[in-house]
């Protein structure tokens, strides 16, 4: 089986983004740091916490803006997505498909969002 090439500009363009997420991360743990000093009790770190858990997962590299087969796809289909070409897809299911594995993923990860929400803190839980 041979391996894909890579085209260039589109790894130029996943750098791009990778250096724009870690940016991102970067500033979401200064702002992290900032709050935990500036905590005046539990309440106050745990609620950091839960924000910088949340700013990590939606900062996750999973949408099309890093995905090397979206970006190929737009890229030679002048911006229209044509999903049913995907070599991805071809291989994993469409993305959008009720059974793909990506659907799968993103799913769990919703879930992940929910417990960080609904589960792991709760405002107040530790005020006397």
């Amino acid at each position: 089986m041979n391996a894909m090439k890579i085209d260039e500009e589109i790894r130029k363009d996943l750098i791009d983004y990778a250096k724009y997420q870690m940016s991102m991360l970067t500033d979401y743990f200064r702002t992290y740091i900032t709050e935990l000093e500036e905590s005046s009790d539990v309440d106050d770190i745990m609620l950091a916490k839960q924000g910088l858990i949340f700013n990590y997962i939606d900062g996750m590299p999973i949408g099309c803006n890093s995905c090397y087969f979206c970006l190929i796809r737009e890229f030679h289909h002048s911006g229209r997505k044509s999903c049913d070409v995907c070599e991805y897809g071809k291989h994993h299911g469409i993305c959008i498909g009720d059974n793909s594995k990506y659907i799968k993923f993103i799913k769990t990860i919703a879930e992940l969002e929910k417990y960080v929400s609904d589960d792991y803190y709760h405002d107040g839980e530790f005020k006397d």
